[in-house]
C-alpha cells in the first residue's frame, strides 16, 4: 500500500467507526468523539483490513490518522507466534554477555 492509500484507509475506517462526515489526518481521534470502546472497534476493523498484528497501546500511542497510517507502514503482517522455550532466551541473554 502505498502512503496515500493506507491515509485514505485508514480515514475511510475512521468515519465509519466514528459516524462522522468528515476529519483532518492530524485530529486526534479522542478529540473527534472516540474512546476507548471505539478504539477497539476501530482496532479490528484495522486488523481486518491491513492484516497486521496492532495491539491496543498502538492506537492510544498513535492517536491520528496520519500517525496510524505511518504505524501500519512499519508494522509486519501477522504471524502466528509460536511459544519459545526458557532456554532460548537464557542462550540469548548469555551470548549477548559473551
Amino acid at each position: 500500500m502505498t502512503e496515500s492509500s493506507t491515509i485514505d484507509k485508514v480515514t475511510e475506517v475512521w468515519l465509519s467507526v466514528l459516524d462522522i462526515p468528515s476529519v483532518s489526518v492530524d485530529e486526534n481521534f479522542f478529540d473527534v468523539g472516540g474512546d476507548s470502546v471505539l478504539l477497539i472497534i476501530l482496532l479490528d476493523r484495522l486488523r481486518t483490513m491491513t492484516e497486521r498484528e496492532l495491539k491496543p497501546p498502538d492506537l492510544f500511542r498513535h492517536t491520528t490518522i496520519r500517525a496510524q497510517a505511518d504505524l501500519l507502514a512499519g508494522v509486519t503482517k501477522a504471524q502466528p507466534t509460536r511459544p519459545s522455550g526458557r532456554g532460548s532466551l537464557l542462550g540469548s541473554r548469555r551470548s549477548q554477555e559473551a
